[in-house]
C-alpha cells in the first residue's frame, strides 16, 4: 500500500490503520481488503489466476497432442503426396471418359444389331460393312437415320436381307399339284411310302 503515500499524503497512516483493523477482526477472516496496484501488475484476483492456469494446461494438452499426431508425418513429402493425388485425378477422369465412350459404343452397337436383325439381315457383319458407321455415331436422331440406312441398303444390296420368297414362291409342292395324283405320288415316294393302288 505504499503507492498511496502519495495520493492520500498525512491521512496515509488513518487508511492503513482502518484496513489493518478490518483485516485482523476475526469475522473478516473470508473478507480480507488487499489493495495493490494493478498498473505494475502485481495483483490479479485468484479466480483469473486459476483461469490462466487452467488454460496454459488446455494450451498444452492440445500442443502436446498435436506433437504427436504431426510426428506421424515426419519425413512425408507433401509436395510428393500433391503431385501424386493430382496425376490420380487425372488418371481417374481420363478412365471415366473411357468408360463412358466405351458405354457409347456398347449401346451404339446394340441399337445396330437389333436395327439389323428387325431389318431381317442374314449377315449382320455385311451389313455393318455397307453402312457409314461413323456417320451413324455422330447422328443427332441415331434411331431414324439407321432405319434409313438399312431401307437404302435393303435397296441396294437386298441379298443381305430376308425376303418374302418361301411364302411367295414356295419350296415344295402346291395345292394344285398336291391335288393332282402325280403330285401325290411325287410327296408319298418323297416320304418313302409305296404308291396308292
Amino acid at each position: 500500500m505504499e503507492f498511496l503515500k502519495n495520493v492520500l499524503g498525512d491521512r496515509y497512516s488513518e487508511f492503513e490503520t482502518l484496513i489493518k483493523t478490518y483485516n485482523e477482526n476475526p469475522e473478516n477472516k473470508d473478507k480480507q481488503v488487499k489493495i495493490a496496484d494493478l498498473g505494475s501488475g502485481q495483483y490479479v484476483s485468484k479466480k483469473k489466476y486459476d483461469d490462466a492456469i487452467e488454460a496454459r494446461d488446455n494450451y498444452k494438452t492440445q500442443f502436446d497432442t498435436t506433437s504427436e499426431k504431426l510426428k506421424k508425418f515426419e519425413g512425408v513429402d507433401v509436395d510428393k503426396i500433391q503431385k501424386e493425388l493430382t496425376q490420380l485425378n487425372l488418371d481417374l477422369e481420363t478412365e471415366r471418359k473411357n468408360n463412358q465412350k466405351m458405354e457409347e459404343e456398347y449401346k451404339f452397337s446394340n441399337d445396330l444389331e437389333t436395327a439389323i436383325r428387325e431389318a431381317g439381315g442374314r449377315n449382320p457383319k455385311a451389313i455393318k460393312g455397307i453402312l457409314d458407321i461413323e456417320a451413324l455415331k455422330q447422328s443427332k436422331d441415331r434411331t431414324t437415320d439407321i432405319q434409313a440406312a438399312l431401307e437404302a441398303a435393303k435397296e441396294s444390296d437386298a441379298y443381305l436381307f430376308g425376303t418374302n420368297e418361301p411364302i411367295i414362291n414356295p419350296v415344295g409342292p402346291t395345292q394344285n399339284q398336291v391335288n393332282s395324283t402325280s403330285g401325290l405320288s411325287a410327296m408319298r415316294a418323297a416320304m418313302g411310302l409305296p404308291e396308292e393302288k
